[in-house]
């Protein structure tokens, strides 16, 4: 045997063993349930702003600390909106069921059921009620004139007074101003005194708006000295079939027939 050969069994002999090659094998861990996101829509609400809502309110923006101020003594409709106060059962109802003041001084119904308040010249001042009471703002108004009284001592004494406006107005139950733009409502019972015979295009105030917050007037009606009234200073049949119209549109359909009787016209009883 030559040295080559031997030399290379040697080294043969010395090779460790071939393995068979083996393929890995894949580990396959459990598997995570991996949570999928929920995506919730957010519905956002909008209020719509009630149809008779006057969209040109005169902006007025106070200076009010946010104190309280006193409650209103008129009814307080629920839910604390315009339009709920618009639409107040109670509202109509006391509007709707005022007596004439008849005596000691004859007052003839000039408009009624208005959701604004009258302004014209001949401004007198106004009271601030406890009651829808046309008598007692009739009381002020014949005060006024005998007595050369008035709510407002800038005002000129020696005019008569000759009509009334008494009227539910929503107005902030605080003094609102720029630290609280809005909040809670209170009725107030308003009786303003005139001293000029009520015209027609004097319906005319349909409030303002005081920061956030909607000033609007309901349940007003005007009543001025029967010698003004004309034909209609009794609430004739004509007047009595309008007003019947009136109560069954406000206390039943309501707003559906709202534009025959609501508005700055409201229920017109005298021809002037």
């Amino acid at each position: 045997m030559s040295n080559f050969t031997a030399l290379t069994i040697m080294a043969a002999a010395t090779l460790p063993s071939t393995t068979p090659f083996s393929p890995l094998t894949a580990t396959i861990l459990p598997s995570i349930s991996t949570p999928t996101p929920t995506i919730t829509a957010t519905t956002i609400t909008t209020t719509t702003p009630h149809p008779r809502l006057p969209t040109d309110l005169y902006q007025y923006n106070s200076q009010g600390d946010c104190a309280p101020q006193p409650a209103g003594y008129g009814p307080h409709p629920t839910p604390d909106t315009p339009g709920a106060f618009y639409d107040s059962p109670a509202i109509h109802s006391f509007a709707f069921q005022a007596p004439i003041p008849k005596f000691p001084t004859a007052y003839a119904l000039a408009f009624s059921l208005a959701e604004a308040s009258y302004s014209d010249r001949g401004y007198l001042g106004h009271y601030e009620l406890e009651a829808y009471s046309p008598d007692v703002c009739a009381a002020h108004c014949n005060a006024y004139g005998s007595e050369r009284t008035s709510p407002d001592a800038s005002l000129d004494h020696e005019q008569e007074c000759k009509g009334f406006n008494i009227y539910f107005e929503r107005s902030p139950s605080i003094h609102l101003g720029p630290e609280c733009t809005t909040a809670g409502s209170r009725t107030l019972i308003k009786c303003a005194i005139w001293g000029r015979e009520f015209r027609r295009k004097g319906v005319a105030n349909r409030g303002y708006r005081e920061w956030d917050f909607d000033v609007v007037i309901a349940g007003s009606n005007g009543y001025h000295l029967e010698r003004f009234g004309g034909e209609t200073d009794e609430r004739g049949e004509e007047g009595r079939e309008k007003m019947s119209v009136a109560s069954k549109v406000v206390l039943g359909v309501g707003a559906v027939a709202g534009a025959l009787v609501y508005g700055v016209g409201a229920i017109w009883l005298i021809g002037c």
